[in-house]
């Protein structure tokens, strides 16, 4: 599921405040552009590229535009200013290694743990052994980075789709995972393996064979375009760093359980709730809510991310009506009636189909932004004179939790979550698939079978489910935990929690069938801008007493 061929970066240039620029590239090479966010992530990847002949001026209109359209007569700031030479990482233009990039950033920031000598943690120092012809660290660490396989879906994707920061690694690390720090170039070198579709090998020469014909082709390079590069005499030999060891955590321990003292815990949480109401969304669909009483409870966890931390308690004021399901692609579509929940990829090559087809609008909408389902809520508004809005995400963890102050409202991360949830499990191995048109392989190895999840249990589905498959909590809410990851409308802070923080992104929760049960716990917490449209979140609606 990484790239082909060999990558390398060329360098950087700076993208003008009305979208333009202009730079210079090396004639006769086939070359891919990047757009970069302030932190360097890539926004959207060129999947093919293209060659400039030399003193050729190439631009975008052409591929993305009509063929007959005729370039724009307004000015742009890249026509007013200096042709750009890109400015180029250090070191000369070797293929990006993992071994020379990101085994040395592994070396210093993560062996202390992950060594080898505990086997439940990837072993990231075994840079010999190799596993179906890669590094043993590479097969280790690439599993955690989402991305999209050399021969995915090459339609247009959903802006964002594969951005770095819908991969565990860098949710993980970013949520302070450890203490572990990273420098700024450790960052960039991290986020640029990402970005490049995590590639292994830079040379030849690192795989220990380098063609016989390698000679005779460096000479047709230069015979037909002037070309006389030994690629082979960049490589460098890897540098072993030293370790250097974060601050001392108390690593987590799964409870056994704490609901026994559990402050919240009474009878009146133990029975099932039978208050409900319904909203009509047309003449054939009603949406199902079921009533959250007012209360207080404990929000976050102290054993958890260090963004639950630290505990408090919080008080929910007044009572509300939340949906007992999340919102269906049939529901939205009510509202918004093209809206497509889009393909899976199937992680691997010579596909026949785009993919795994979301679109049975009984299926949880997702791709749907923070800024989409406010939208929603707001018709909906409208439409029936209730106070229709997302939970707030106090009120999302009080609804969650349902009583309950153990890891999940059925129990702890140890509990047999098959009929509760739709999270990452024994049937997330059915993405394991080899051949034309592909299909899953018996008894996959790890080669093919590299998603993590939670083995020890099997909830029967490999993607979304319909909402309302699993079994409701004790106020009557179905997959609060997994199925689909759920918008807040409150604003991604540091806790403690303070209603009304701010924040530049928005705060989802709850976990996605793409996800280990500890990061689908009740009080587990991502943020993610308004406007993103993320590959498996969708949404839930409260109407709010008065």
């Amino acid at each position: 599921e990484g790239p082909w061929d060999v990558r390398r970066v060329l360098g950087t240039a700076e993208v003008y405040p009305d979208g333009s620029t202009s730079f210079k590239i090396p004639a006769n090479r086939p070359v891919a552009f990047q757009p970069l966010d302030e932190e360097g992530k890539a926004l959207q990847g060129m999947r093919s590229w293209v060659t400039a002949m030399p003193g050729e001026q190439v631009t975008c209109v052409g591929c993305h535009e009509d063929p007959s359209t005729a370039p724009p007569t307004r000015s742009f700031a890249a026509l007013t200013k200096e042709i750009q030479e890109l400015n180029r990482p250090a070191g000369e233009l070797q293929g990006f290694s993992f071994r020379n990039e990101i085994q040395p950033l592994l070396d210093q920031r993560c062996i202390g743990c992950h060594d080898g000598t505990d086997k439940n943690l990837p072993n990231l120092s075994d840079r010999d052994t190799k596993i179906a012809g890669h590094n043993a660290s590479y097969q280790a660490l690439h599993p955690f980075v989402r991305r999209n396989g050399p021969e995915g879906d090459y339609h247009m994707l959903t802006p964002l789709e594969f951005h770095a920061n819908t991969s565990e690694l860098v949710q993980m690390l970013e949520k302070g995972h450890h203490k572990v720090n990273l420098d700024q170039e450790q960052w960039n070198k991290l986020i640029t393996w990402i970005d490049l579709n995590t590639p292994d090998y830079g040379t030849w020469g690192e795989t220990g064979t380098i063609p016989k014909n390698y000679a005779s082709l460096r000479k047709e390079m230069k015979l037909a375009f002037n070309i006389d590069e030994d690629v082979e005499s960049y490589a460098r030999p890897y540098k072993k760093k030293t370790f250097i060891a974060p601050p001392a955590v108390n690593l987590y321990t799964p409870p056994k359980n704490r609901l026994a003292n559990s402050p919240i815990t009474n009878a009146l949480f133990k029975q099932k709730n039978q208050s409900k109401i319904q909203l009509a969304l047309d003449v054939t669909q009603k949406i199902e809510l079921v009533r959250i009483p007012a209360g207080d409870f404990l929000m976050g966890d102290k054993q958890g991310a260090n963004d639950e931390k630290p505990v408090s308690r919080v008080k929910i004021k007044k009572g509300f009506w939340m949906s007992s399901r999340e919102i269906s692609l049939k529901q939205f579509r009510a509202f918004r009636a093209q809206t497509k929940n889009g393909w899976y990829d199937m992680h691997y090559k010579d596909q026949v189909n785009r993919g795994y087809d979301m679109n049975d609008e009984a299926l949880p909408a997702i791709r749907i932004s923070w800024n989409d389902a406010m939208a929603f809520c707001e018709w909906l508004s409208k439409k029936t004179g209730k106070k229709v809005t997302l939970p707030s995400e106090a009120q999302w963890e009080w609804a969650c939790r349902a009583g309950s102050d153990s890891q999940f409202s059925y129990g702890n991360i140890n509990s047999d979550f098959g009929k509760f949830a739709n999270l990452s499990d024994q049937s997330m191995s059915l993405m394991a698939v080899k051949g034309v048109n592909p299909k899953p392989i018996k008894n996959p190895d790890k080669n093919y079978d590299f998603i993590p999840k939670d083995t020890r249990f099997n909830d029967g589905v490999l993607h979304l489910a319909a909402p309302g498959s699993y079994q409701a909590n004790n106020w009557g809410l179905f997959d609060m935990h997994g199925n689909v990851a759920e918008w807040t409308r409150s604003n991604y802070a540091a806790y403690p929690y303070k209603a009304g923080a701010e924040g530049n992104k928005k705060v989802i929760r709850g976990g996605s069938w793409r996800d280990r049960p500890y990061r689908a716990t009740s009080s587990y917490r991502l943020g993610f801008p308004s406007w993103q449209r993320v590959y498996n979140v969708g949404f839930r609606i409260i109407i709010e007493e008065n």
